[in-house]
């Protein structure tokens, strides 16, 4: 079952779903994706989407970690579910928790 919360709300270590058309709430790692393309120009500057993955990309600099999602994107196709990292104003993907096995390396 899902329920409408507040960005404000969010807390590292909740599931958040994410779909076309919405904003995205948080920094999230991604856990389950389809088809999921992201408009990162908030961040990037760079107009075309970025497609998203599950898998992650080692050594791979803040833009092109694909395995996560960043707060104030917006999804521009798909849906995803991913654990949220990162809350504020300025979040930008920090440490996962402990427990979380598949983290997307810095």
């Amino acid at each position: 079952m899902y329920t409408n919360v507040l960005a404000e709300q969010l807390r590292p270590g909740d599931l958040i779903e994410v779909r076309t058309h919405e904003v995205v709430p948080a920094d999230a790692r991604i856990i389950e994706e389809e088809d999921l393309e992201v408009d990162e120009a908030t961040l990037t500057g760079e107009s075309l989407s970025v497609p998203k993955q599950v898998e992650p990309t080692p050594g791979a600099d803040l833009p092109e970690r694909r395995c996560m999602l960043y707060a104030g994107t917006t999804v521009v196709a798909g849906t995803a579910t991913a654990l949220v990292t990162a809350v504020g104003p300025k979040p930008r993907c920090v440490a996962l928790p402990s427990w979380y096995p598949a983290t997307c390396p810095r």
